[in-house]
């Protein structure tokens, strides 16, 4: 399992979507700066799990 790591309040979160929700209604932003090969290769290994 990936943590993920807000650099602007200093939390971790145990997935990506609790980190993307965070970001949304915390901090205003819809999306962050995530590179794009990281977030694919994150739904791979997520869809190889299932």
């Amino acid at each position: 399992m990936t943590k993920v790591y807000c650099d602007k309040c200093n939390d971790v979160f145990g997935s990506r979507e609790k980190f993307d929700r965070h970001v949304e209604s915390v901090h205003g932003e819809s999306g962050c700066g995530v590179c794009i090969i990281d977030a694919a290769l994150s739904k791979i290994a997520g869809f190889f799990k299932k």
